[in-house]
């Protein structure tokens, strides 16, 4: 009995001293958590500060760039604002440029026609189409149908044409008349007048009628009458094209003179020189001779009045609309081949 009661004391002290380890045993591994939850703790709650110093921070950023943000969204209001003025401002200066562009070629084809009409007065073949077109010989028929009402032979009427305006037109010089030259441009592909210079010349082409109504005229003049009259028969009372042309003779000192050169078959010519007051005539009738002896002839008349013919060109004109062909340009000797030929 006694020694059951010892056993049982034992295991009593066995089980209690293994209880006490076991416990203890918790009670350390508890105290180890514990320590470890205190260190996440610390670790956990630095972060949290550092977290609530970020969030500060960003909130920081945030207010600042949503401040920036508002800066820049009234900054862009402006800007739209300003790119519709500007879009509405570059309408408006493109329809300005075009309205301006419009305005320049006009401007530029004025001065064109400003230039085209100065120089019809001032230089002779650009006269042609004012002073020798239909409505211009028309203007002086009446006299010639009254000289002629029923002459066959033209060279016979052109004479008589000749007879009747001798001594009725005074040679004159003439008088000072400006005319323009202009300067150009390239705009956008297109040649413009961009200005121009004002220059002077000592021709002025005058009108047959004008001529005529006036009684004054320089040898250009005079030629221009006289060839308008010679058409005016040829149209309209012969009613056939003769050959007739207009000639201009350069003298060596420079000045020019007008005639007219009416040539013939077998290479031959009759000169009608109104101002010069020379026609080619046998027996006191109008009559072509062979052009190397008239031209020579005509050559030595001038020379012995002291000017020497350099130069010859011949205008065959369309007295219809004043456009007119170079039939010939050169020296006496070419003159006389191109006759000849």
């Amino acid at each position: 009995m006694e020694q059951k009661i010892i056993y049982l004391l034992i295991g009593l002290l066995v089980g209690a001293g293994i209880g006490y380890f076991a416990i203890n045993y918790q009670i350390t591994d508890l105290r180890g958590k514990l320590s470890d939850s205190q260190i996440q703790y610390v670790s956990l709650y630095s972060q949290y500060q550092l977290l609530g110093n970020q969030k500060s921070d960003l909130q920081k950023s945030y207010d600042s760039l949503d401040q920036q943000k508002q800066i820049l969204d009234q900054q862009k209001q402006i800007i739209e604002a300003n790119y519709s003025n500007l879009q509405s401002s570059y309408a408006q200066l493109k329809s300005n440029s075009q309205l301006a562009s419009k305005y320049f070629k006009q401007l530029s084809g004025n001065i064109t026609s400003l230039q085209n009409i100065l120089q019809s007065y001032c230089f002779l073949t650009n006269s042609f189409a004012r002073t020798l077109n239909d409505s211009e010989i028309r203007k002086v028929g009446a006299k010639v149908t009254q000289l002629l009402p029923n002459e066959p032979n033209y060279l016979a009427a052109y004479d008589s044409i000749n007879t009747w305006l001798t001594g009725r037109i005074t040679s004159t010089s003439d008088v000072v008349i400006p005319y323009i030259e202009t300067t150009s441009i390239d705009y956008n592909g297109t040649k413009l007048n961009s200005g121009f210079k004002v220059l002077e010349s000592e021709e002025y082409l005058k009108t047959p009628e004008y001529t005529l109504s006036t009684g004054q005229g320089d040898s250009e003049n005079q030629a221009v009458l006289e060839y308008a009259m010679m058409k005016y028969y040829d149209r309209y009372i012969k009613g056939t094209l003769n050959s007739a042309y207009l000639a201009v003779l350069t003298f060596s000192d420079g000045s020019i003179h007008s005639a007219i050169f009416c040539p013939s078959t077998g290479g031959q010519v009759c000169i009608f020189d109104l101002s010069g007051v020379y026609v080619t005539r046998y027996q006191g009738v109008a009559t072509p001779k062979i052009a190397a002896a008239e031209l020579g002839s005509y050559y030595n008349y001038w020379l012995s009045k002291g000017q020497t013919i350099t130069n010859y060109t011949l205008y065959n004109i369309d007295t219809t609309n004043g456009t007119y062909q170079i039939k010939f340009n050169g020296t006496l000797s070419n003159l006389v081949a191109y006759f000849s030929g």
